[in-house]
């Protein structure tokens, strides 16, 4: 059930990884990709640490095959950090995206991309994390 359940959260991973791909193949490195990039690195770099420390935890917690109720208490910490730092990303995003006067435009569309499919990333681990948090519920 675990491994499905992480198979499904890959899989729905990868096509935010063409998502990546495509954004990256299409970025200008010109001054307003700079501007938009040094606004958006810090919430960016936190949501990445949160969700990496989550997939970890829960890869870990998993090996004994039973979840505990101290891990599901830190899985429910990582969820709540991770909903916060997404709340952070898109304020700050919205604020950027406020100031170019352009919510979309060709300039700006790449690195929204990019955006979106970190945060959607995040979604779909959060969601694998709270399969995880109630593993032991679904076979008993």
């Amino acid at each position: 059930e675990l491994y499905g359940s992480f198979s499904s959260c890959m899989a729905n991973t990868q096509d935010n990884i063409y998502s990546v791909k495509s954004a990256l193949t299409q970025l200008r490195f010109d001054e307003r990709h700079a501007a938009f990039v040094a606004a958006l690195r810090v919430p960016l770099q936190e949501l990445h640490r949160d969700v990496v420390d989550l997939l970890r935890r829960c890869a870990k917690f998993c090996q004994d095959g039973a979840i505990s109720e101290e891990e599901k208490g830190q899985i429910k910490t990582c969820v709540d950090s991770i909903t916060a730092k997404q709340q952070a990303l898109s304020a700050k995003f919205q604020e950027v995206a406020a100031k170019s006067k352009d919510y979309i435009c060709d300039d700006i569309a790449p690195d929204s991309l990019f955006v979106f499919a970190v945060s959607q990333w995040a979604v779909e681990l959060v969601e694998w994390a709270d399969d995880v948090s109630v593993f032991e519920n679904k076979w008993r």
